[in-house]
């Protein structure tokens, strides 16, 4: 269930603006109940459906091994109830989260747009803050165990019948098991009928407009236009920062970095008591501080990178008619997938810094190589954006073919770990000076340090300056041939 409701969150923030999803609820003959069970339906349909029937064959698999085969049947009910129990709260969810972003919308005005960013961000801390707390350093059948003890005390709660339905079962008690099966269907029911009464009543409801600003606008030199940007790289700029703070079908890119800054911070947290018991407790701190400086922001640049051209979607027709030209183009996505992951570059650099207290070298090291992986990653992930994008918005946007997705993710990181080894190298030399046993140095530390940054600074700017040349020249073939671009297969 708990996987579940993941996958299917996660999915329906990426479909949740596609308005065009709606548009046959005006002119075909289907009801409310059709149009809700589809939806469910279509929630189900993918990673969640492929993951439960891998369980519910591994369960038939064991259970004929392992003489349990009455329990099959019941078990494997159990994982389907969850699943549509899953997929149908996500239903309620997403109607109620268009409401109530609505009424943010015309209460907040401006505002609204970073009230509803910095919210379903932190939605999803605080799920997987309490999702790591539950599962984390637990062995399988001690979270069974605690599972199993906690279900019964929480009986009352419907999500956990199923589970209680199979425990009851094996206990013996079959008509118990009976009586929770049927309750757990009667309650998938139910959440299909709240669901259906949501889409009638809200179904169709367009959430009023953000008013931005009001009067007449004086236009003035920008700070875009003040470094060297052109008007028209600096429009491209500004629409694409808006694009990724407004659009809720982005937020999953920006939670990713979240996620992986939570885990190894509570993963240090709880597991404080046995570093130290094991003597690592330093090594593993500054491996976790040169972590959190690195991954996030380069995560950010790879996403953002690969997206940012397809994002356009169907209105990748103003850049074709807009007077710009490749490298105008190129130098435009580039700057604000370059802005977008120092910004969380640096935050998760000072969330690292803050709980392990990197040493003054290691942390100059850090950040140093992460600003070199964005710097070149970026243009990468960029260049792969470009040749691979996808403009298709149904049935949810893509933004790259999976293709290109796959090839740029692979050379990225071949790519970075190209970049970073001159810092690992040093790295190694550091802790195998400071170490306790170690009584000399085998080279300055100064010495390293500048060697380390200089190479991985020749390796990055070569990077860098030749995916640049293969960027412009797959943003020339795009702006060329608009028709080819849009309406490629997959």
């Amino acid at each position: 269930l708990l996987y579940t409701l993941i996958l299917t969150q996660m999915s329906q923030l990426q479909r949740i603006r596609v308005k065009a999803q709606v548009q046959p609820l005006y002119w075909l003959p289907i009801t409310w109940e059709e149009h809700t069970l589809a939806s469910i339906i279509a929630g189900i349909l993918g990673a969640p459906l492929a993951i439960t029937l891998f369980f519910a064959f591994a369960i038939i698999a064991a259970s004929i091994s392992i003489g349990l085969i009455c329990m099959t049947p019941l078990m494997i009910f159990a994982l389907f109830i969850c699943v549509f129990m899953a997929s149908a709260t996500t239903e309620i969810t997403k109607i109620l989260y268009v409401r109530v972003s609505g009424a943010i919308n015309r209460m907040a005005g401006r505002m609204a747009i970073w009230i509803r960013l910095v919210g379903s961000i932190i939605f999803f801390v605080i799920f997987y803050m309490i999702y790591f707390s539950l599962c984390y350093r637990r062995s399988l059948m001690v979270l069974v165990e605690a599972v199993s003890a906690g279900q019964r005390i929480l009986w009352f709660i419907p999500y956990l019948w199923p589970g209680i339905a199979m425990s009851r079962f094996a206990d013996g008690h079959a008509l118990e098991a009976m009586l929770y099966s049927s309750m757990s269907a009667a309650f998938s029911f139910l959440l299909f009928l709240l669901a259906t009464k949501l889409n009638l009543r809200y179904g169709l409801y367009e959430a009023p407009a953000i008013k931005v600003s009001a009067g007449i606008r004086i236009s003035k030199a920008s700070l875009l236009g003040r470094i060297g940007f052109s008007p028209a790289e600096a429009a491209i700029i500004r629409k694409d920062f808006k694009a990724f703070t407004r659009r809720q079908d982005m937020v999953y890119i920006l939670i990713l970095p979240v996620i992986f800054t939570i885990v190894p911070v509570l993963s240090i947290v709880w597991a404080e008591p046995s570093i130290m018991a094991s003597g690592n407790s330093r090594l593993i701190r500054l491996f976790l501080s040169a972590y959190l400086s690195l991954i996030p922001g380069l995560i950010v640049s790879g996403e953002i990178g690969t997206r940012i051209v397809g994002v356009e979607g169907g209105s990748v027709w103003y850049i074709h008619s807009s007077p710009i030209d490749a490298r105008s183009l190129v130098r435009a996505k580039y700057a604000i997938t370059v802005l977008l992951s120092f910004a969380a570059m640096a935050v998760s650099s000072i969330i690292g810094y803050a709980f392990f207290a990197l040493s003054a070298s290691l942390a100059i090291l850090s950040v140093a190589e992460a600003i070199f992986l964005i710097l070149s990653m970026s243009m990468v992930s960029l260049s792969f954006g470009i040749r691979g994008a996808d403009f298709r918005e149904l049935p949810k946007p893509r933004m790259i073919r999976t293709k290109w997705a796959i090839i740029g993710v692979l050379t990225c990181l071949v790519l970075a770990a190209v970049i970073i080894s001159p810092g690992i190298l040093y790295a190694l030399n550091f802790i195998i000076q400071t170490a306790p046993t170690v009584k000399a140095s085998v080279l300055s530390s100064e010495a390293c340090l500048f060697a380390a940054l200089s190479a991985s600074g020749i390796l990055a700017s070569a990077i860098t300056y030749e995916f640049y040349r293969i960027a412009i020249k797959y943003a020339e073939e795009f702006l060329a041939n608009p028709e080819e671009k849009v309406n490629v297969p997959l």
